[in-house]
């Protein structure tokens, strides 16, 4: 492919002209929102709402750090669909010294990155960020996990003076983004910047439908197709939660969908509230305020018009969610 990326973080990059990063061939943008078990000290917001209200495709990046690899995951899902940074795979930057190092990297990139795939079932990939000789001594081109391609981002600059230069070190596999420089300049970025040249497939075929337009013309019957595909027959696994907990779930608003919730012991305090395309309807906006109690087994009708749904739920075990997606009428 050959385009251009960036990665940024506003607590380095500032603020950011982003028509002008547009403008300039920037068409993709990866925004830090998670650092370790934690959201980023500077969280993401205005650089995600920014860079696609001038038209990039926007993903998010989570800094990882020694510790539980479960539970940083989940902090970045959260982030990832609060933000809907999902035009792009997520991708995992793993360079911390707190990290293991060598083979033992595999198994705590492996449980990250299944717990993010549980969080997020509709995206088909996600990115592993890397020096190129940390990669190659953890043959990240071995590591694979349920349901989603694992690609390669090899960080090689050569002399780091905003110039390409090839990548040397990564001989395993083939990177799928090379980030060339971090000392890189970008029409509407004051200081430096990190350029990335993307040689894969690494955008997401699937929104959440309902939150935005789709981010090009005519995809709306793409990303429909693909949404209601994922879910048919779909089940999605909450993890048990001794207090409330919310998880999102995304839904095609034409379409009619039933929940069916299942776990091995009670679940308390469930509830759905649902939003819909239409800005201010939906729980919060709607006088109606539309939401039902989770009952085990009993098929909950989500109203039409639905695209998303926040579940609301504690419960001692993990929680089932079994989707049927049928066209209306």
């Amino acid at each position: 492919m050959g385009d251009r990326a960036i990665d940024v973080y506003e607590a380095y990059q500032g603020q950011v002209n982003w028509p002008q990063v547009v403008a300039s061939g920037v068409r993709r943008v990866f925004v830090k929102l998670t650092n370790g078990g934690g959201q980023a000290r500077v969280r993401g917001d205005r650089y995600v709402a920014g860079a696609r209200a001038a038209g990039a495709r926007v993903g998010g990046y989570h800094y990882a750090l020694g510790g539980d690899p479960v539970a940083q995951a989940n902090v970045f899902a959260d982030e990832l669909i609060r933000l809907n940074a999902l035009d792009l795979a997520p991708a995992l930057d793993y360079e911390d010294h707190s990290l293991p190092k060598g083979p033992a990297a595999q198994t705590w990139i492996r449980r990250f990155l299944t717990q993010l795939n549980v969080r997020l079932p509709q995206l088909g990939k996600n990115l592993l960020y890397g020096s190129g000789s940390d990669l190659q001594a953890m043959r990240a081109w071995e590591i694979t996990v349920p349901g989603a391609d694992v690609l390669e981002w090899a960080a090689e600059y050569g002399v780091n003076n905003g110039t390409k230069n090839p990548i040397r070190h990564y001989k395993g596999g083939q990177a799928a983004v090379h980030q060339y420089t971090s000392a890189g300049r970008v029409p509407g970025i004051a200081g430096h910047v990190d350029l990335d040249d993307v040689l894969a497939n690494i955008d997401e075929g699937t929104v959440f439908v309902g939150d935005r337009p789709p981010p090009t013309p005519g995809t709306a019957a793409t990303i429909r197709a693909a949404l209601i595909q994922m879910m048919e027959d779909c089940m999605v696994t909450f993890p048990p939660a001794p207090t409330t907990r919310t998880k999102v779930l995304a839904l095609p608003p034409d379409y009619d969908v039933t929940l069916v919730f299942a776990a091995e012991s009670t679940i308390f305090g469930g509830h759905i509230y649902n939003w819909t395309p239409t800005e201010g309807k939906g729980t919060g906006g709607d006088p109606v305020q539309w939401r039902v109690e989770v009952k085990e087994g009993e098929p909950i009708r989500i109203p039409s018009g639905t695209s998303k749904a926040h579940v609301e739920y504690s419960c001692g075990t993990e929680v089932s969610c079994f989707i049927q997606v049928k066209p209306r009428g």
